[in-house]
């Protein structure tokens, strides 16, 4: 059996300014340091145990990561391919002033790259589903996955059986900073099973 929890990262200086961080490398604000200390402490105090940790290297996940697995004494990997999507020229700009131009950036046409240079949903999806592949691959275990919103999204469609080519633009799944979500995976009967979803930063 596969144990699996996804989490994003706890607050960036992104987040804090409301940028579009994509691939860009911020770090945590010290608000975020203490939401991963205290997820750190929480999990601890719960019994929480996982055979490795396996983080996106940018900053914000990484140092996420870092802390928890110091917390709890896990040994900790590094994984491109958990990056956040790419998002192009418009990385770094405030998505409040974006979705004020006309038009608005659109990040749900499956097809589209943002910012001239960015992932399309299909790309993200695709790059989502090589990382599922390779998870599944490694020995049946308990791995925490540190990554970040919109390519946990992604990951989650992966794991569901969805695609961004005709699955319904509404459907989102909202990570707070901090936020996860509980999986298992059995191979043996070839089923995921959701145990549960939790925000706590919101």
């Amino acid at each position: 059996m596969y144990q699996f929890t996804f989490l994003r990262h706890a607050e960036s200086d992104g987040n804090a300014n409301g940028q579009i961080q994509g691939q860009s490398d911020l770090p945590l604000t010290a608000m975020g340091e203490g939401q991963a200390s205290e997820l750190a402490r929480r999990w601890k105090s719960e019994g929480r145990q996982y055979d490795q940790v396996i983080a996106s290297p940018l900053q914000r996940t990484w140092r996420t990561a870092q802390i928890i697995s110091e917390a709890l004494n896990l040994p900790l990997e590094s994984h491109p391919g958990l990056v956040e999507r790419g998002f192009g020229t418009i990385e770094g700009r405030l998505l409040a002033e974006l979705m004020q131009e006309d038009p608005p950036p659109n990040f749900t046409d499956p097809y589209l790259k943002p910012g001239e240079q960015g992932e399309s949903l299909v790309e993200v999806f695709n790059r989502a589903g090589q990382v599922l592949q390779g998870l599944l691959s490694r020995p049946q275990g308990r791995y925490l996955v540190v990554s970040h919103g919109a390519f946990l999204n992604m990951l989650l469609y992966a794991v569901i059986g969805l695609s961004p080519h005709n699955s319904p633009r509404s459907l989102r799944f909202s990570f707070s900073n901090t936020g996860y979500i509980d999986l298992v995976y059995l191979p043996d009967i070839q089923q995921w099973r959701i145990l549960q979803f939790t925000n706590l930063a919101e």
